[in-house]
């Protein structure tokens, strides 16, 4: 006899489950039962198995996809495939159409016609529309003529293209049917026609937890519906779904309309009820986020993750390493459900500098520098040619600036590999040329992770060549192809999904409950996504139509939000302050629809700074021994530069200056900001004559100026192509230099006397203090009389604020920290102090930013006088000197978390 174990939870599944055994398995029904993904169907059988102490047999139960699938009777290819086919019937009627003029937007046509699939729109109608919306766009252009007897080549070229959409969606459509295959969205199509004829084995089918149903899903359950067979339930909550301006209830709303004779209503009311905790915490960075984690799960009791209660969210997958790296030790279980994204793979990048090196759009004969570096420099490359050869080659390229290289150069690397030593042209030598070097690899690499990447990529090469065979293709579109299909691979981690610390995408928590949320990177731009999408097809037709739209999903997404937050008891919602590629530093709007609307918890706020943020998991490098290393770079001579590097972040100052690891010199084929500074800063040195300035040699500056522009250029870059972007910075580089000389000139011709002592000038000597023996060292910019003012001037390529160089307290270390560019000038003001010819003279300093020459001078400040030097000035600022010092002796080197540290991305 079947023994029911009735167990109090509220958990949408546990509740669904109580009524699989009541109105299913005591009945004996013959129910299927639709879920929206197979984790939600590993949830509801694990659900149903807590209430059972002997084995039955359980109900049919499959994915929405599934049984859409089932009832279309079709297979379902990829966009790949789909691209392919349409391929064909795109080149059947002039076989000399390329696939290179015919990919990108072949890419967003399948995407509309999917769109216009799921939402069983008339394809006639809305391509009807579009034509007619296109010709009037087209005779709206003042150049075009209104005279359908008169319409220009590239009118009748821009309609003929969108009167042929109805053309290839038919014959699309016909290809793929006559093989019994289609996309995605034709399938659902199919079945939304075939449901009329479907004779279904159930006596009933449940529809369970689904949300935003696309037309052709809708069309399935009404027919269902209709022959009293559907069954709908809901998980809402009144919080949303009954407030009619809350988008995240848009759907359910619409549902509740159209079925309102469904038998489990599922609209909890979880969210009126207090919480345990509802923390809201902002961070700066990405580390600072994997920080907060770690110690919001440390505070979770062990039982609670265990027993896979416990649940981190990822809109961003990218993030995931960094996040399981941040786990707390006492973690010994962990699910992840989302894949980790392969497309920043070493592996995969080797692969796209392989067909770039071979792409036609590098020198023909050549292989580009970038390329090639990042193939040399590469780990993989160094499994399998000698080291000293590589870094041999890779210092020729450098030191003599090579930017397009033979292939007789690369010889010297005396390898076997064709790869290293040819330049390919076409797609069919190349491909099997690269998956024969990935297979080398793939025998030799013994880390089980690094092998399921290689026969992934492996697999994606050898597909596209399979799909591509019989159509010319140039290696530019096999690596848009490449890249494309490589960015969507992933590596999926193994875990118990119903026990453990729970690690899943959005998508992944739908119809799922647990106890301990907590969303990373609730960012706007992140959740929702910004969408961007591109379509043929205007906003406002597919909202005439009923289509996929941008509002759409963001409704979608706002679901999925608040019901995974309605039965949790503790919530963190933390996002970072920074910004970055994918979002401006920005909180999600659901953040501030939440703290604007929520009322029933108290939210706690947290930041980077709060005590929610242990010590120990701040990176760092413990200051042991390093004593005489100090002594080393004291004696060799210390610099504004490097100590403003430790202000900024100790973790760069050890490596640069202490254990002097260099960042590695590089081929420039155009000017880097940096670069572009030095060149600017040469150019100020070299066009000053070292006199009172006047009117006159103003204008023989200004007539200089282009040869010792161009002159500085070839030193740097070894050519004189000043084409593209070198002729942009060659532009920038004059309007600059010339900004500054009028600015001077405007002051001589209104009288002012300005005399340049010197440029550029070098200034060191040695210190012995009670503690250390310290060699100064520092080129100063500008160093020049206005009227009786001494001055010394440091430029600035970059914009600079007032309040940068304004500074309150001498002795103060933490605001001397903060201020880089006053430490800089006081630095300088130190160093001329202590020259023979402006020892027993006031020296004032200010920066000028070359970007905002109308500002004038930015002198350096002290409570808002300009700072000049004094008696004390000397003794002062070697205390601070001293002060500094005792901190780098002493305190460890701490990493400053910035993502685009090269030293702390590195080491950490």
């Amino acid at each position: 006899m079947l023994k029911i174990i009735y167990q109090m939870s509220n958990k949408f599944l546990s509740l669904i489950a109580d009524e699989v055994l009541k109105k299913i398995i005591l009945k004996k029904r013959n129910v299927a039962i639709v879920l929206p993904s197979k984790r939600s169907i590993q949830h509801l059988k694990k659900e149903i198995s807590k209430k059972l102490d002997n084995p039955i047999f359980l109900p049919r139960i499959l994915t929405i996809e599934q049984f859409i699938i089932e009832i279309a009777n079709i297979e379902v290819i990829d966009n790949l495939c789909t691209l392919t086919e349409f391929f064909k019937i795109f080149s059947k009627a002039d076989d000399k159409k390329k696939f290179d003029e015919f990919y990108d937007w072949a890419q967003i046509l399948l995407n509309d016609f999917n769109d216009v699939d799921l939402g069983c729109v008339d394809s006639s109608k809305i391509f009807r529309s579009l034509l007619e919306i296109k010709e009037l766009e087209s005779w709206t252009n003042e150049e075009w003529s209104f005279n359908n007897d008169h319409l220009t080549a590239e009118q009748e070229n821009y309609l003929t293209f969108y009167s042929n959409f109805k053309k290839w969606y038919d014959e699309l459509y016909q290809s793929l049917i006559s093989k019994n295959k289609a996309y995605k969205g034709m399938a659902y199509r199919i079945a939304s026609e075939k449901i009329f004829n479907y004779q279904s084995e159930y006596e009933k089918i449940w529809f369970i937890g689904l949300n935003a149903l696309t037309q052709s899903e809708e069309k399935i359950i009404d027919n269902l519906k209709n022959r009293d067979i559907a069954r709908v339930y809901w998980d809402t909550d009144k919080y949303y779904f009954e407030n009619i301006d809350h988008e995240a209830g848009d759907f359910l709303r619409k549902q509740k309309r159209k079925w309102s004779d469904i038998d489990f209503k599922g609209v909890s009311e979880n969210m009126s009820i207090e919480k345990d905790e509802f923390n809201i915490i902002s961070c700066s960075d990405s580390i600072g986020q994997a920080n907060a984690v770690y110690n919001i799960l440390s505070s979770i009791p062990e039982n609670e993750i265990g027993s896979g209660e416990s649940i981190i969210i990822l809109p961003d997958e990218s993030k995931l390493l960094s996040v399981i790296h941040h786990l707390p030790k006492n973690i010994s279980e962990l699910n992840v459900t989302l894949g980790y994204p392969l497309k920043s793979s070493q592996i995969i990048d080797y692969v796209i500098s392989f067909l770039k090196l071979n792409s036609v759009k590098s020198n023909s004969k050549s292989f580009y520098y970038v390329d090639l570096l990042n193939i040399l420099n590469s780990s993989l490359t160094r499994k399998i040619i000698d080291n000293k050869k590589i870094d041999k080659l890779i210092k020729k390229i450098n030191n003599e600036n090579l930017v397009n290289i033979a292939p007789e150069t690369i010889t010297e690397l005396n390898t076997n590999h064709n790869l290293f030593t040819k330049k390919y042209s076409n797609v069919n030598e190349l491909v099997p040329q690269i998956v024969n070097l990935l297979s080398k690899f793939l025998e030799i690499e013994k880390n089980v992770f690094q092998r399921e990447i290689f026969i992934k990529v492996i697999d994606v090469l050898v597909q596209l060549q399979y799909l591509f065979d019989g159509i010319e293709i140039t290696i530019e579109s096999f690596l848009k192809l490449y890249t494309r299909e490589s960015s969507k691979l992933s590596v999926t981690f193994t875990g118990n999904s119903m026990s453990g610390l729970q690690v899943m995408g959005i998508l992944e928590s739908r119809v799922l409950d647990f106890k301990n949320v907590i969303f990373i990177d609730l960012n706007e731009g992140i959740l929702p996504k910004n969408q961007t999408s591109i379509s043929f097809i205007p906003y406002d037709l597919k909202i005439h139509f009923g289509i996929n739209y941008s509002k759409r999903n963001e409704a979608i997404f706002a679901y999925h939000f608040y019901r995974i937050l309605q039965r949790a008891r503790k919530v963190s919602l933390i996002y970072q302050t920074k910004s970055d590629s994918f979002s401006f530093g920005e909180k999600s709007r659901f953040i501030t629809q939440l703290e604007s609307e929520y009322k029933s918890t108290q939210i706690n706020y947290f930041n980077y700074e709060s005590e929610l943020f242990s010590k120990e998991s701040i990176n760092e490098i413990e200051n042991n021994g390093c004593n005489e290393l100090i002594d080393n770079w004291l004696l060799s001579g210390i610099s504004a530069s490097s100590i403003t590097t430790y202000f900024r972040c100790p973790v760069s100052f050890y490596c640069k200056y202490i254990l002097g690891i260099k960042e590695p010199q590089e081929v420039e084929e155009s000017l880097n900001p940096m670069t572009f500074g030095n060149l600017a800063h040469s150019i100020l040195e070299k066009i000053y004559p070292h006199k009172i300035l006047n009117v006159r040699d103003f204008e023989k500056m200004n007539d200089g100026i282009d040869l010792l522009i161009k002159a500085e250029m070839f030193k740097i870059l070894g050519t004189k192509d000043l084409r593209g972007i070198n002729y942009a910075n060659f532009k920038m580089a004059k309007e600059l230099i010339t900004k500054m000389l009028d600015y001077d000139m405007s002051l001589v011709k209104k009288g002012a006397k300005i005399e340049i002592i010197d440029t550029e000038r070098k200034i060191d000597f040695e210190i012995k203090t009670a503690h250390n023996k310290i060699k100064f060292f520092a080129i100063i910019d500008r160093i020049d009389r206005f009227e009786k003012d001494l001055r010394i001037i440091d430029y600035k390529t970059g914009r600079v604020d007032h309040k940068e160089l304004n500074f309150k307290y001498f002795d103060s270390f933490e605001e001397i920290k903060n201020r880089p560019k006053a430490f800089q000038l006081l630095f300088y003001l130190f160093l001329a102090s202590n020259c023979h010819e402006m020892k027993n003279e006031k020296i004032i300093s200010a920066n000028i930013s070359l970007k905002e020459i109308d500002d004038g001078l930015k002198f350096l400040k002290h409570n808002k006088d300009i700072f000049e030097t004094n008696d004390n000035f000397q003794k002062d600022f070697l205390n601070l000197i001293e002060t500094i010092i005792g901190e780098i002796r002493t305190n460890n080197y701490k990493s400053c978390q910035r993502e685009s540290c090269i030293y702390c991305k590195n080491l950490f």
